[in-house]
Parts: structure tokens; sequence; C-alpha cells
């Protein structure tokens, strides 16, 4: 699979010899004003900054790097609010979120009397509850 890549501080485009069998035009390159660095295995191509080129590779390369931290975002998120709470064998997404709900956080579910577990989700699983977690 043809694959290439963006240096971010210089904006040059990295191809790998072996690996992305791609050939360079040099006669569209010389038209756009560009050049090449060769090493023993990667060819750089330097851009203008203002060709569409680069500006397209500038886009793709920022659209995938807000994908990727905003999908990190929601694992951390997900980690921070559920995680003690899946461990409980016997509760399940649905009393998770009761829980996270009626008592603000893991540590407001840690608080809570045996009374105010049973109040919110049952005496079964207000049992369970109480075993699994320690509190604060």
């Amino acid at each position: 699979m043809p694959f290439i890549g963006l240096a971010k501080r210089e904006e040059q485009i990295v191809v790998h010899h072996q690996k992305s069998h791609i050939s360079i035009n040099k006669d569209k390159l010389r038209e756009l004003d560009g050049y090449t660095t060769i090493t023993d295995d990667f060819t750089l191509i330097n851009l203008p900054h203002s060709t569409h080129i680069i500006k397209l590779l500038q886009r793709i390369r920022d659209e995938s790097h807000r994908f990727a931290v905003s999908y990190h975002t929601v694992l951390k998120r997900s980690k921070q609010t559920a995680s003690s709470l899946e461990a409980i064998p016997g509760i399940g997404p649905l009393t998770r979120r009761k829980l996270i709900k009626t008592f603000g956080s893991l540590r407001g579910v840690q608080s809570a009397t045996k009374d105010e577990l049973t109040q919110a989700i049952g005496p079964s699983k207000a049992l369970l509850v109480s075993r699994h977690l320690p509190t604060p």
C-alpha cells in the first residue's frame, strides 16, 4: 500500500524508498517550484507552503489529530467515571448510570450509606455495591 508522511515543522513530504512504491514526477515538481532531498531510506519533498498539495496534507493531518484527541478524551472520560463500578459483577450499565446520576460520582457512591444505596437501586444490588467498593 503506498503511503507518505508530512513532517510537521518543515512541512516536508516524506516518502520511504522501498515501502511507498511512489514515483515522483520531476517535471511537476519543478513546475511547483519544489525540490527533493534524498537520504538512505527516504526522499524528502519540499514544496512551497502555499501549494494546494501542502495545504491538503496539512488539513488531513490536522483533522486526523483532532479526531484522535477527541476520541482519547472520550475514552479517558468514560474510564474516569465508571471503572470501579464496572468491576462489580451483577451491576450493569443502567445501574451504574443510576448510581452516578443519584450520587454524582464514584466517591459519592462510596460515601453513600447502605440505606441510601438500597433506596436508589434496591437491596440486592446495594449489597453487591457495598461489598465491592471500599469507602473513601
